[in-house]
């Protein structure tokens, strides 16, 4: 097994829909339990990235389905996670301008719930305010965007908030959120040189081919993970 990478993984929601953003939760415990049953090592963000031969889970939006169905499923194996909030949705549902349409409409947690999870030990981060592409903002939109959700985020739940990551994965032109680590979806392993601000990641979708997350470390998946990385660079050209 590789020792100089991490995995970040990124969920979204842990439903049946079977959409692009969706992992069922039988999928979702079977992933948790090759990881478990493979001894890979699950830290917090904040360590994956500089802690080679480790995996880090992140969930984006704050779905409901977070509390409710995959943190039970983290809590009985010991997992760390962090959730990244879309501040000005929580208690609503994610129809945020330019969702798209192929994406089932879920409930996100409210902040009653959002700390409840906190004070369940998971890490709570920004997602943004309203969810928007940053790059079609203008630098002080994109600026007041990251800064109104870490803002309120620490209002509500009494901490500092460290973390971010960029809705859509697309980083705003010339502004960078004021936190410690920021996540982006750059298909790829984390590794200690990374920007810490752009820190690359593992969409969950990719685990539902020949790669298990018990082996995302494994030089098998390290090819599958490069292969596909490449076919999604190509298929964001073509469409430019």
């Amino acid at each position: 097994m590789s020792v100089n990478k991490s995995a970040i993984l990124m969920y979204h929601s842990i439903d049946e829909s079977g959409s692009v953003i969706s992992t069922s939760e039988r999928e979702f415990e079977r992933q948790m339990d090759s990881i478990a049953v493979i001894g890979l090592k699950v830290v917090p963000l904040s360590m994956a990235w500089k802690s080679p031969g480790t995996v880090a889970l992140t969930f984006d939006d704050g779905f409901r389905n977070f509390r409710n169905v995959a943190a039970p499923i983290l809590e009985r194996r010991g997992f760390p996670a962090t959730v990244f909030v879309v501040s000005g949705f929580c208690g609503c549902d994610n129809r945020w301008p330019g969702q798209s349409a192929h994406v089932p409409v879920l409930p996100l947690m409210d902040w009653s719930e959002v700390k409840e999870v906190a004070e369940r030990r998971f890490e709570i981060g920004a997602h943004s305010v309203r969810h928007p592409d940053l790059r079609r903002l203008s630098d002080e939109e994109a600026a007041a965007e990251m800064a109104g959700s870490v803002s309120e985020i620490e209002q509500r739940l009494g901490r500092r908030v460290t973390e971010f990551a960029y809705p859509y994965g697309y980083l705003p032109r010339n502004v960078r959120p004021r936190v410690d680590l920021a996540c982006g979806t750059t298909l790829s392993y984390a590794r200690q040189d990374n920007d810490p601000l752009n820190l690359p990641r593992v969409d969950a979708y990719y685990l539902r081919g020949p790669v298990d997350a018990g082996s995302i470390l494994s030089a098998p998946a390290s090819c599958y993970i490069g292969a596909r990385a490449i076919l999604r660079s190509l298929r964001q050209w073509l469409s430019r």
